[in-house]
């Protein structure tokens, strides 16, 4: 049964006392598969933030990860959290420039280095930033997950304040939004809530755990229902090897997977199969399982809308495709179509999401999950927060008396300044 919990860290803890045996992370590679109970990850995070606590870190340091998703990732980011620290998640797809400047602009002082971080070069994270090696990377210098593992004995477990700072989470203009341990939890949880997700379940989330929507979906609400987070070296790996029963992807990757399987049938012939009696049944089973979405019941295109057609195609599969929307200052937490479901919409509200639009029919929400403001620069955060708690989500769009959202073809606009309700709930 799952409890409320005031934070993400608290949640997990909750699990690993419940359900201490539950596969919490598993990791798809080329030697094979590497599991971790919920025991073990948190044995693991507490000998991390020892190691952390060694190093004399003022209190809440802003300590940041450089990698793609993984389940070291997850790791790093609950023992920040319980070491009594601040997570800055680092695309690696950035370039070094890009990294440089959040790190400074940051004033990281330590910084984790997993998989993809190998090419930025070494200069950008030399001088004062501690660094911290995950196992699969080669790392000159610093210290190795492995070693901190290993030498450092187990701290008793604590759980951070639910407002202090949990988080700053950057986009592509260095604007670093801060998010509350209290929001984090928040979040994940109406999530896991609102698609009714039940513990045990294994999520598969393509998206970087570095934005917003990914962190969401790959992390916040599978810890928050109990479930467990796969990982792999690629995508069609971890999907082929773990059938997770929720899968979160962007428009991009189901336009691949629709490629892929057109590469075995024209459109026209399997149209013409899907029609057939008798033979509809196995192809469209055939296909779920080619794609390794055979057992998945969840299945989410963040991002907005997806391009007209794709949900449609898959819905001939048997496949919900839903389309959800969130913005870096939301925490990703803002619409989709989690229950009803309306396509070329970007769906309707969260629970306890308020919408409206201004004169201009821009889109604003407020929820208890937004961003408390931008890192070190509040002429920014009042830009795009309004004197009622509002955030300015920066597109244009149309709501239904349902509530969907239709968002508007090249809709992102400067903030307004100017709001004008026109729904809310």
């Amino acid at each position: 049964m799952r409890q409320p919990q005031n934070t993400l860290l608290s949640a997990f803890l909750a699990w690993e006392r419940q359900t201490p045996q539950q596969i919490f992370l598993r990791q798809v590679g080329s030697d094979g598969v590497r599991s971790w109970s919920y025991k073990e990850a948190g044995d693991e995070m507490r000998r991390l933030a020892a190691a952390l606590n060694a190093q004399k870190f003022p209190p809440g340091a802003h300590i940041a990860i450089l990698s793609r998703n993984c389940a070291h990732w997850v790791l790093a980011d609950l023992a920040i959290m319980m070491a009594g620290h601040v997570t800055v998640p680092v695309d690696p797809a950035l370039d070094a420039q890009s990294v440089h400047a959040i790190l400074s602009h940051a004033d990281v002082k330590a910084i984790f280095l997993g998989p993809a971080s190998e090419r930025i070069s070494r200069d950008t994270t030399r001088g004062s930033i501690a660094r911290i090696s995950f196992p699969s990377v080669a790392e000159a210098g610093g210290l190795t997950w492995d070693n901190c593992v290993a030498q450092y004995a187990p701290i008793p477990a604590s759980t951070p304040a639910e407002s202090s700072c949990a988080t700053i989470m950057y986009n592509a203009t260095v604007k670093g939004a801060m998010f509350s341990h209290a929001a984090l939890s928040f979040s994940g949880t109406h999530v896991a809530e609102g698609l009714r997700l039940q513990p045990g379940l294994r999520f598969c989330c393509h998206l970087p755990l570095s934005s917003a929507e990914g962190r969401l979906f790959g992390e916040l609400a599978p810890v928050c229902a109990g479930g467990t987070l796969c990982f792999g070296d690629t995508q069609a790996k971890v999907l082929h090897h773990e059938h997770p029963s929720v899968f979160v992807a962007n428009a991009d990757t189901f336009a691949a997977m629709r490629q892929s399987v057109l590469k075995s049938w024209s459109e026209t012939r399997l149209r013409q199969l899907l029609r057939v009696p008798g033979v509809e049944v196995f192809m469209k089973e055939h296909i779920r399982k080619k794609l390794g979405l055979h057992r998945a019941f969840v299945v989410i295109c963040a991002g907005g809308p997806a391009p007209s057609g794709l949900p449609e195609w898959f819905a001939e599969l048997g496949i919900d495709l839903r389309e959800s929307f969130g913005t870096l200052e939301s925490g990703g937490y803002s619409h989709a179509n989690f229950r009803l479901i309306r396509n070329g919409t970007i769906g309707q509200p969260w629970p306890w999401v308020e919408v409206r639009l201004d004169k201009s029919n821009a889109l604003q929400v407020r929820h208890p999950g937004l961003m408390s403001g931008y890192y070190n620069d509040p002429a920014a955060t009042a830009e795009v927060l309004t004197a009622d708690g509002f955030l300015r989500t920066g597109f244009r769009g149309a709501v239904d008396p349902q509530g969907f959202v239709t968002l508007a073809v090249n809709s992102g606009i400067p903030p307004s300044v100017s709001a004008l309700e026109v729904n809310q709930n």
